[in-house]
Parts: structure tokens; sequence; C-alpha cells
């Protein structure tokens, strides 16, 4: 949409910030940055018609970040 902070602003409406994000509510910076990635992104261009499409791996951080989520189960998860 070319809104600028448009993720970060719905992840806060969620009451979910984005973790390392100071702006919009997450004091917590656990990897040194904002925790967003662009796996990938696919777009045609405006001009060409091309498809366009940019890919980049996971950072390990991330991964870690993710990892430690995913292996604790909730304190209130169905069972």
């Amino acid at each position: 949409t070319g809104r600028k902070n448009q993720i970060r602003v719905h992840m806060q409406d969620k009451h979910t910030p984005v973790a390392g994000d100071l702006k919009y509510g997450s004091g917590n910076n656990p990897i040194g940055r904002l925790a967003l990635h662009a796996y990938r992104l696919d777009f045609v261009h405006p001009v060409t018609g091309e498809m366009m499409r940019f890919s980049l791996p996971i950072p390990p951080a991330f991964k870690d970040l993710v990892k430690d989520k995913t292996e604790t189960p909730a304190p209130n998860a169905q069972k």
C-alpha cells in the first residue's frame, strides 16, 4: 500500500507488537534490530510487466526467536 509502518501499526493494534519495535509498543529487542524480514517479495514490474521475484534466507537470529516460541507449549493450550 505504500503506507509507512503499516504492518507495525496493525501488529500493535492486535496487541502483538513486532519484537524490537520501540516506536510501536515493544520494549523487547532480543536481536538488536526490528524483527521484520521479507523472506520473499513478488511483484509485477510497473513498466515492463515482468514478474520480479526476490528472496533471502531467514536470518538465523529470527529462527532462534521462533524456535524458542514453538518448542514450549502455551500455558493454557488445549490437549
